[in-house]
This record gives structure tokens, C-alpha cells and sequence, in this order.
């Protein structure tokens, strides 16, 4: 009898099927370094491979915003530390594309999980942290204004500060003596 147990487990053993892992890929273009928030559209990608061969399956991708800041807050902070995305596909040979805009700067989180539709892999999961700098033209912009502030409170206080003067002037009496 324990033969015969042995041996089924054995059986059991070459028989099942062992699920691979599949590898998955996530890119964007233009990279996330030269990704300007609510100016250049991103196109996404995301590819399986089983093999180094393209494998479908379905995807579900979820993408997270940048956490709110104590400090300075976004020019958009409505959209700070919630759930941008959350979705699914299939990829075709392999792949599947996306385009998106992101909202603001800061550190995204993104999560996609990978399901077999056939069970030739076992589920996985890829997750990956990115962060955007702030849009050029913005900070730009910033210290053009901050300058332009700088510049009129210096010219005001000159301005004001030297009516004052003129206005409180020594007094001297009749021969010019203090």
C-alpha cells in the first residue's frame, strides 16, 4: 500500500503543471524624466513576455497620484493622494498601449497585475514608483513673478521711504544751524 502511495504521488508530481512567471514590462516615451504634468502626453507601454516570447493576458492597472504635501500643494491639489486609474485590458501580442496626461507633479505609484487568460502563467504582480518634475514653463513663470515682485517692492520703498525723508527733513534755524 505504500508503494501504491508513492507512486501515485509520484504520478501526481510529473503530471501537474507548474505555472511559469511571466515577465512583465512597463515603459513610457518620452521617458518620465522629460514628462512635463498637464503638458506632454504620455504614451505607455506595457509588454508580457513568457520565454522572451509575447504572451497575452489580462491586465489591470492602477495608478496612484503623488501624496499630499504638508508644504507647498500642487497647482492642482483636488487630485492629490487619490486613484488616477484603474482598469483593465488585454494585451494583443503582447502588448498594450496607452496614452495619458498626468495631472501634477510629484511621486506616482503604479500597480499592474497580469493574469493568464489561458493558464500558462501564474498571476503576478509589477509595481513601480516614478516621480515628475515640475512643468518648465511653470517655474519659468514663477520667477519671472517673483522677480517682478522684488522689483516693485524695492521701487515702491524707494519711492515712499524717500517722500518720508524729504518730509522730515532737519530743521535748521535762520543762520543754518541745527
Amino acid at each position: 500500500m505504500k508503494k501504491f502511495c508513492l507512486i501515485l504521488i509520484l504520478m501526481l508530481g510529473a503530471f501537474s503543471v507548474h505555472a511559469k512567471k511571466v515577465e512583465i514590462n512597463f515603459s513610457s516615451d518620452p521617458g518620465f524624466e522629460k514628462i512635463g504634468p498637464d503638458m506632454t502626453v504620455a504614451k505607455l507601454k506595457i509588454s508580457l513576455a513568457l520565454d522572451d516570447k509575447p504572451v497575452d493576458g489580462k491586465v489591470w492597472i492602477e495608478l496612484s497620484s503623488p501624496k499630499k504635501n504638508s508644504g507647498l500643494s500642487t497647482d492642482f491639489p483636488i487630485v492629490e493622494g487619490t486613484r488616477l486609474f484603474d482598469a483593465t485590458g488585454i494585451t494583443q501580442n503582447g502588448v498594450l498601449n496607452l496614452d495619458y496626461l498626468f495631472p501634477i507633479r510629484g511621486e506616482y505609484q503604479l500597480k499592474i497585475t497580469v493574469e493568464s487568460t489561458d493558464a500558462t502563467f501564474e498571476t503576478s504582480v509589477y509595481e513601480q514608483k516614478f516621480t515628475l518634475n515640475e512643468n518648465p514653463e511653470e517655474v519659468n513663470n514663477f520667477i519671472v513673478l517673483v522677480v517682478l515682485l522684488v522689483l516693485f517692492g524695492l521701487l515702491s520703498g524707494f519711492v515712499i521711504g524717500r517722500g518720508s525723508y524729504l518730509k522730515a527733513g532737519v530743521v535748521l534755524d535762520e543762520d543754518g544751524v541745527l
